[in-house]
């Protein structure tokens, strides 16, 4: 069998794209350990962009490692870890954080109707779905709470960007992609003070 396989065509399509970091296979603690710290040093910029960046790199990679349909069994640990892709692009005026892995049919439609209903939220109702999230999953096991959807867009500003698939009658490939713009800014809070003349 004749291999065509030219690793310098990604090589390139990264470059031409602004794909500073990517990887794809099955996010154990130890990749994403390594990973992140090598992100760290990728990242230019203002210290609260950079912060934004790393948190939703590895909200993204924890998502794969809890929820992809597919899993790769690791002998040391006898666990079972999810496998999936993430890459980070540098653009001129924004970064933006993609990640993809395989679904079940069930996950699917609980994701598009969970990303529709958080994209259509204001600031304020957002900020009151994720407390009311984040005290539903208090005394949770369980991962499925999806908090980290939610801390996405607070983060970013921005909305989820989601595509799906086919693969097959029970199977998807779920895409998200969140961006994080450069000239993000924090909200100045004015105090208003009372005169009593």
């Amino acid at each position: 069998m004749h291999d065509n396989f030219q690793i310098t065509k990604y090589y390139n399509e990264f470059n031409k794209n602004g794909i500073t970091a990517v990887f794809q296979g099955a996010l154990s603690q130890s990749v994403l350990s390594e990973i992140a710290e090598s992100l760290k040093e990728k990242i230019s910029g203002r210290e609260p962009i950079k912060n934004k960046v790393f948190a939703i790199f590895i909200e993204l990679a924890q998502n794969i490692y809890h929820h992809s349909a597919d899993k790769k069994h690791f002998h040391t640990t006898d666990s079972y870890i999810g496998v999936g892709i993430v890459a980070i692009r540098d653009l001129p005026d924004s970064y933006s954080l993609s990640a993809g892995n395989i679904v079940k049919k069930h996950q699917r439609e609980a994701l598009e109707e969970r990303c529709n209903y958080i994209n259509g939220l204001d600031k304020q109702h957002l900020t009151e779905y994720y407390r009311q999230e984040r005290k539903n999953a208090k005394g949770r096991t369980s991962t499925g709470a999806h908090v980290g959807l939610i801390d996405m867009v607070r983060r970013s500003g921005n909305p989820l960007k989601i595509h799906f698939d086919s693969i097959s009658e029970n199977l998807s490939f779920f895409s998200i992609t969140v961006t994080v713009n450069k000239n993000w800014q924090p909200l100045t809070t004015k105090i208003k003070t009372n005169q009593t003349v």
